[in-house]
């Protein structure tokens, strides 16, 4: 009969990203392992728009390292569609909410451009964010595209987000969620 230890510490790249109770550990490991990935849209049945174009699948990932995504971390969306036919004009939105359904950010392809104003038939769009200052907690998002001003899809809850806490003030003080949603690095000094 062997056990785990009472204590672990869980590395990343080298680093330590976690520490202390073994089951503790284990299960924000396991947590964000099953956050971070690839979500099938093909069979959701609750949708809106008028579905002459389809989204198929949601990717997420942590931008710039495998693994989970942290406090501070620049996060990868990638959307994938099909449709019978190009794609003129369309309008990709992903909303990323708190679990009491405030939008806390909005991804938009035209405000900030990026993609041609046709794209073919069936393929993918990636988004790429700056830092994502989020406090460590769960999040969902919505995807929505668009396609001369008319919604053709839309999934609400189409994939969760677990953002787990890191040290991005380099203090070890760390905000949690229910003190606030976001954790910006800012300096204070005496003027």
């Amino acid at each position: 009969e062997h056990a785990l230890d009472e204590h672990l510490v869980r590395l990343e790249h080298g680093r330590v990203v976690a520490q202390g109770d073994t089951n503790t550990v284990v299960e924000m490991y396991l947590k964000s392992a099953m956050a971070v990935g690839s979500t099938s849209l093909v069979d959701r049945r609750d949708r809106g728009g008028d579905q002459s174009v389809r989204l198929t699948a949601l990717h997420v990932a942590r931008a710039d390292a495998d693994g989970p995504i942290r406090t501070g971390d620049r996060i990868r969306f990638r959307v994938e569609y099909e449709s019978d036919r190009p794609l003129l004009h369309p309008l990709f939105v992903l909303t990323v909410c708190d679990m009491n359904a405030t939008p806390l950010f909005r991804f938009d392809n035209e405000a900030t451009a990026g993609l041609p104003s046709t794209l073919p038939a069936k393929g993918s769009v990636q988004c790429l964010t700056e830092a994502v200052n989020l406090t460590a907690g769960r999040c969902y998002v919505n995807v929505a595209l668009a396609k001369g001003g008319a919604l053709v899809d839309y999934v609400d809850y189409a994939t969760y987000i677990d953002i787990e806490s890191a040290d991005v003030y380099g203090t070890g003080k760390v905000p949690t969620r229910d003190r606030a949603l976001c954790a910006l690095p800012h300096t204070w000094s005496q003027i």
